[in-house]
């Protein structure tokens, strides 16, 4: 029976510590953009909120897709028009993650889901024009614009 005890004791323990929230789950400020892509994994795994943990797994997920286009761009030669896409990319999630701040501190309930929303978009379209579908990451982004 103490064996049962001390296990029980060691359980919760962990699993308390385990538990806590990382304190950047509860806001969404632009704090994270010096985190790395393991950083923000890591926080994702602690929010208690799906919602957030979403967020901070696609914004480690859209950062890796960049550098993994960094990567195969300075083994090649790639046009140019990608270079300015992407930089068009980590620019425009920069302005939308400072609009989503502001909002969330206004008190809209909608602005994670919104923020997540845009992650996936440019997410997909990075996917695409990483795997070469230009004219369909185009088409994409002139959908977004409409």
């Amino acid at each position: 029976m103490g064996r049962l005890a001390m296990a029980l004791v060691l359980l919760l323990a962990v699993y308390s510590t385990a538990a806590e929230q990382h304190s950047a789950c509860d806001t969404l400020s632009i704090d994270h953009l010096g985190a790395t892509i393991d950083q923000l994994r890591a926080i994702a795994e602690t929010c208690e909120w799906p919602e957030i943990a979403t967020l901070f797994y696609n914004r480690a997920y859209l950062r890796e897709l960049i550098l993994e286009y960094d990567r195969i761009n300075s083994m090649i030669s790639a046009d140019r028009s990608h270079q300015a896409n992407f930089e068009a990319y980590r620019i425009l999630i920069g302005l939308v993650e400072s609009f989503a701040a502001e909002a969330l501190s206004r008190g809209d309930a909608d602005t994670v889901t919104r923020l997540n929303r845009t992650y996936d978009h440019y997410i997909e379209i990075a996917e695409l024009r990483l795997k070469g579908y230009d004219l369909i990451a185009n088409r994409m982004e002139r959908e977004l614009r409409l």
